[in-house]
């Protein structure tokens, strides 16, 4: 994949589909905020008030984002409708936390479309780059980078994922310890931070595990009951990437305390805004989401790193 072009959508019809309102799209409206031009998207709630759009004024979107914050919201034939009417417009369908199954068990939307919001923007700012003028076929970021409908799930993950060839992030010297029960997960994030330069060490705190001591807590000298306590790691790293799931109150508290010092990152499977909150509250400077492309993992691990999430 070649690097991602700068570009704005000031030159760019965009069409907002859905509640945009909605807490969970903060991401889409973010963006917005960020690439739009001054004139704005255009807004409808349903696909009704799409249509009235197309057939009054002829208008043509290059660019739609569907809001979609619960199963069924739109039907199968509208969903058909849409692609219709637009063949030659982009799509994107930004899904809410109640929608995380719909892939699996609905088959409407085509799979190259959806995307949950947590990586919401990192779509969009490919989708923003495939439409940009005066782009030839095969230039980078023309419509040719572009997910076609009928991408598959291999496909769809490699353009997501993968950072852009020639993207050139130094790493060296970077400390960073790994800490995740998933084993085949925590191995590909070993593979590509090695691979920019970093040392890399993987651990497996049992911090939250439900054994007595950890659930009710411990006694100390006075018999009181009171919560486990974890030492410090004594090879302190630069960065600690740490699983976050599933989710436990405990599992923050005891990374802090095992790495007080270190950037800590925590690595979520199916954000939620208030278990992000929970993480924050701990002591979290950052939170990811776990399928989140590569490239923001690694800017995640550069020193000095900005906390956006």
């Amino acid at each position: 994949m070649a690097p991602l072009p700068t570009a704005t959508a000031a030159s760019h019809q965009v069409l907002i589909i859905g509640e945009l309102s909605a807490p969970e799209m903060s991401s889409v409206r973010d963006w917005l905020a960020r690439r739009i031009g001054p004139s704005g998207p255009r807004l409808a709630v349903d696909l009704r008030a799409v249509r009235r759009l197309r057939d009054a004024e002829g208008w043509i979107p290059d660019l739609i984002i569907v809001c979609q914050t619960w199963p069924d919201q739109f039907s199968g034939v509208d969903i058909h409708a849409l692609l219709t009417w637009f063949p030659l417009t982009r799509l994107v369908c930004v899904y809410g936390v109640w929608c995380d199954s719909d892939g699996r068990s609905r088959t409407d939307w085509p799979l190259a479309v959806r995307i949950p919001a947590s990586r919401a923007t990192s779509r969009l700012d490919r989708e923003l780059a495939s439409l940009s003028i005066g782009a030839g076929a095969n230039s980078p970021g023309s419509i040719g980078d572009a997910l076609p409908l009928t991408a598959s799930r291999g496909e769809i993950f490699a353009c997501d994922y993968l950072p852009p060839e020639g993207q050139g992030t130094s790493l060296a010297g970077r400390s960073i310890v790994i800490d995740s029960p998933d084993t085949p997960l925590a191995s590909l994030w070993q593979t590509v931070l090695t691979a920019h330069g970093a040392q890399v060490r993987l651990t497996c705190t049992p911090a939250w595990d439900d054994s007595p001591e950890n659930v009710i807590g411990v006694l100390n000298s006075e018999g009181q009951r009171v919560a486990r306590t974890w030492p410090a790691d004594p090879l302190p790293p630069d960065v600690v990437l740490f699983d976050a799931d599933p989710h436990d109150h405990r599992m923050p508290t005891a990374a802090c305390q095992i790495w007080p010092a270190a950037r800590l990152v925590a690595l979520v499977g199916f954000r939620r805004s208030d278990h992000d909150a929970e993480l924050r509250t701990a002591g979290c400077d950052l939170i990811l989401d776990k399928l989140a492309p590569l490239a923001e993992l690694l800017a995640a691990v550069r020193p000095q790193a900005a906390s956006s999430q």
